[in-house]
């Protein structure tokens, strides 16, 4: 089948001469809304040159008078029962403003409050925000926010575990043994960065009241009970406590710890520590605790951790 050229340009020329009327046709459309706009924006402008925007003459201006002063904010007293009135009443009169208009101070948060926030449900920080808040606090304000050192993640012992089948306790502790049961090797650590990004501060659920007498124990194991929580089959329920005492006179503080007769031993610094039996934890001391060692970080060493990170 042959091209007709001249067929073509025919079918072309008569489109482009479509195309130009349909322009025309819109041209022609765009002006009849031009001027029905121009007409709508004359109306508009008549109807507002009919509004009056002052009032009427016959009606004189009113002169003008200052406010009338505030009322004269109440007494306040020291004693709730002086001249009849209550903390109840005076509560009531701040809500309604009546006694001073000044702001009341920004609520600063305590170092329990922020440490509060850094921690999930099982006691351990967010890495990262313990990253942000070594950056933002000088060494002064991160010690205010953490009073005691912490465990920090440090590594893994290679081992076996074996299920405990003849307690009838379908939860209940994993038995770990290490390669070298007698003496534990350096070599019979994994260490991983994911561990050392593990720390649990010192942190009590229940604080105790200062003056109490009370000393503060803190608690580790398996269970959501206890302070720190770590949900691994080699931890006990009731793994151990750190008992924090505070001396009056030099200011300082001891940490006690004790095993709670964990089912997989403790130790520290490759030394067992019997059941039940207390033993005071030093700077840097290394703690085993099921199948994970961790470091008893003081507060000075987490922070440049942190920052060298």
């Amino acid at each position: 089948m042959s091209f007709d050229l001249k067929q073509y340009l025919i079918n072309l020329s008569t489109k482009i001469k479509q195309l130009e009327e349909r322009s025309t046709a819109l041209e022609e459309r765009n002006h009849q809304l031009e001027a029905r706009l121009h007409g709508m924006e004359n109306k508009v402008s008549q109807m507002a040159v009919q509004t009056p925007h002052h009032p009427p003459a016959t009606e004189a201006p009113r002169p003008f008078s200052p406010p009338p002063p505030p009322p004269p904010p109440p007494p306040v007293h020291s004693h709730s029962h002086s001249h009849g009135h209550s903390a109840e009443d005076g509560l009531k009169a701040i809500a309604e403003g009546l006694i001073s208009s000044t702001p009341l101070p920004t609520h600063t948060h305590t170092g329990e409050e922020i440490l509060k926030t850094l921690l999930d449900a099982s006691g351990k920080a967010n890495y990262l925000q313990l990253k942000k808040l070594a950056r933002e606090k000088g060494d002064k304000e991160f010690h205010e926010i953490f009073h005691h050192p912490v465990l920090m993640g440090a590594a893994l012992l290679r081992g076996t575990a074996e299920a405990q089948t003849d307690s009838g306790d379908v939860d209940a502790t994993v038995m770990f043994t290490g390669i070298n049961p007698r003496k534990i090797q350096e070599d019979d650590k994994v260490r991983m960065d994911m561990l050392e990004r593990s720390i649990y501060p010192l942190y009590r659920r229940r604080p105790v009241m200062p003056g109490s007498g009370v000393t503060p124990v803190i608690s580790i194991g398996r269970n959501d009970e206890n302070d720190i929580v770590m949900p691994d089959p080699t931890i006990s329920k009731k793994q151990a406590e750190i008992r924090i005492n505070h001396e009056g006179i030099t200011g300082r503080s001891s940490y006690i710890l004790r095993d709670l007769g964990s089912t997989n031993e403790i130790r520290i610094n490759g030394n067992k520590v019997n059941s039940f039996d207390m033993v005071e934890l030093n700077p840097g001391d290394e703690i085993k605790l099921g199948r994970f060692f961790f470091i008893f970080t003081p507060v000075s060493r987490l922070r440049k951790k942190l920052l060298e990170d």
